[in-house]
């Protein structure tokens, strides 16, 4: 069986042609959308005292610790099903402009490929980023 494509995007300018919208934030967007988001994934989204973390070094550290808690296993799984329920890639969605700032988007999409070697590109408009 072949792995779910994952990508990451912003909810602002997502594009449904890009695959499924799942949302990696704690809250939803209160501006209107598009599109409906199809699936969340709570483990991915950053919450409690990783908020308060201003710091991109400390905040990567401690995020990816939790995500070696989750682990790909248990992620994995998780993706499974949310495109067996509504089909692939799956676009893991939050809020941050990739221009202005860094995000937790970012660090999931690095640890990722180096937990499993599969990428997770940014999908949406061509802009500067912030080195991943």
């Amino acid at each position: 069986m072949q792995p779910v494509a994952l990508r990451t995007g912003r909810f602002a300018t997502f594009d449904p042609t890009e695959g499924t919208p799942v949302a990696i934030t704690v809250g939803r967007p209160r501006f209107p959308l598009g599109y409906e988001i199809a699936a969340a994934v709570p483990d991915l989204a950053p919450s409690g005292s990783l908020f308060a973390v201003t710091d991109r070094d400390e905040f990567t550290e401690r995020y990816e610790r939790r995500l070696d808690r989750t682990g790909v296993p248990q992620l994995r799984q998780q993706f499974e099903r949310i495109a067996r329920e509504h089909g692939g890639p799956l676009v893991l969605l939050c809020f941050e402009d990739l221009a202005v700032t860094w995000c937790h988007r970012q660090v999931f999409a690095a640890w990722w490929t180096r937990q499993t070697g599969e990428p997770v590109p940014e999908v949406g408009p061509q802009q500067m980023r912030l080195d991943a």
